[in-house]
């Protein structure tokens, strides 16, 4: 009897175990769920691959290389190859007919950077001649539009690239981190930073080792460390430089 009591205990101890995992699986699934960026559906199944294979970005963005945006395609861009085709595709039907009321389909952006965030398109892919796919992924190979974008734009996704190529460093910030790195000087205190800011997405080491430069310089003495971790909350970046990139 003891032993039935005993096999009836850990039965239920297992089916126990067994729905708390089920519960915690779910959770875990629905917060991710609710964590992801909701879908977005274009009013045209663009196909991209298409379009590119004959025509440049810059024919439906007109702007990329002289504004701050890019610019979406008007529906007379549209028109100007489409009016006079005769093709039964449901897509390029629908495209004719808002082409013949002057409507432009109300396109849907995919790529969006944060509110503060200064970026032009004029200065990336105008002046610097920077191929669209570093941001955009390879956009141009894809048959119908995608639900997200193939590419997430973050601090660390343009720190990254920036400090990937000397040409676009900033030569004061380069010339303090160089002084600073004299010596080992910056390593103690990156490595002590960087775990203290772990999780910390807008902060990469690369830019990290730039405030830190900065810090001792204003301050041999003072605990850098301690001032970028006061400082990062609410305002994460206490450089004088962040009028480039932030507004």
């Amino acid at each position: 009897m003891a032993k039935l009591s005993f096999l009836l205990s850990s039965n239920r101890r297992l089916a126990l175990a067994a729905a708390a995992l089920t519960a915690g699986i779910t959770v875990v699934a629905l917060l991710s769920w609710a964590a992801a960026p909701a879908p977005i559906h274009q009013p045209i199944q663009f196909n991209h691959q298409l379009h590119t294979a004959m025509l440049p970005c810059a024919h439906c963005h007109t702007t990329v290389e002289t504004q701050e945006n890019a610019g979406r395609p008007d529906i007379s861009i549209c028109a100007g190859c489409h009016a006079g085709m005769d093709t039964a595709r449901p897509e390029a039907q629908k495209v004719r007919e808002l082409a013949e009321k002057g409507i432009t389909p109300p396109w849907r952006r995919l790529t969006r950077v944060a509110a503060h965030v200064r970026f032009s398109h004029m200065r990336h892919v105008g002046a610097a001649k920077l191929d669209c796919e570093l941001c955009h992924g390879d956009m141009a190979q894809t048959t119908t539009p995608p639900p997200r974008a193939l590419k997430t734009i973050d601090m660390n996704f343009c720190l990254n690239c920036h400090e990937s190529n000397p040409r676009w460093v900033n030569p004061a910030s380069q010339a303090r981190l160089q002084s600073a790195s004299k010596g080992g000087k910056l390593a103690a205190p990156v490595a002590a930073a960087m775990g203290q800011l772990s999780g910390k997405r807008f902060f990469s080491e690369s830019h990290l080792k730039q405030v830190l430069a900065k810090t001792m310089e204003n301050d041999p003495e003072a605990n850098p460390v301690e001032q970028v971790w006061d400082n990062l909350d609410p305002a994460p970046h206490p450089s004088t430089d962040c009028i480039a990139c932030h507004r």
